[in-house]
């Protein structure tokens, strides 16, 4: 009896991810490696920052003023309604004028990150979120969080300018981008 026996070489190359790795080349690497269903960005950052902000965000998601001004359309299987309250809390805790390049990736992971380390600012941001999705709701009624097309057909919802109701006092008006603000100093 004879036994044949083959020997292969194979090459393998192995690349360590240091602590020291960009959080977008984390993303980018998670999504390159990940197969099968593919994991959003925003199930991405949920994994590669846990901790207090992402668990707030999960708390908001089932917020009854959050799903109210959605109308509960934002998928929480994918985490669209965690990344939409990721982009709320983004844009309170860092300002409008900390996103600048157009990098909407490293702009949310830097919020949770700041989310993660400053725990006592959180309170403070649910009283924020909350007034903020009720203001959504009664400004914009049925249209807040969508894309309202009067004139395609079907669309019986009026467009949100027709409502004439008086915008919610904005809190942040010396901070405030928007020439819709109504406080006055």
């Amino acid at each position: 009896m004879m036994v044949r026996t083959e020997a292969r070489t194979v090459a393998e190359v192995v690349d360590r991810i240091g602590g020291d790795t960009p959080p977008r080349a984390l993303l980018d690497i998670f999504d390159r490696v990940n197969s099968g269903a593919s994991l959003t960005r925003q199930q991405m950052r949920n994994a590669l920052y846990y901790g207090p902000g992402t668990e707030w965000l999960a708390r908001m998601a089932s917020e009854e003023s959050f799903i109210q001004a959605t109308g509960g359309t934002l998928s929480a299987k994918k985490m669209r309604d965690r990344e939409v309250i990721n982009r709320f809390a983004a844009f309170h805790v860092l300002g409008y004028e900390s996103y600048a390049g157009g990098d909407m990736d490293g702009f949310l992971a830097r919020a949770i990150e700041r989310l993660n380390h400053e725990e006592r600012g959180l309170d403070a941001l649910t009283e924020a979120f909350i007034r903020s999705m009720r203001g959504n709701h009664d400004l914009f009624g049925g249209h807040a969080f969508r894309k309202s097309l009067a004139e395609r057909e079907g669309a019986a919802r009026r467009t949100p300018a027709v409502h004439h109701r008086t915008p919610p006092r904005c809190d942040q008006h010396s901070r405030c981008p928007s020439t819709r603000c109504n406080s006055t100093a």
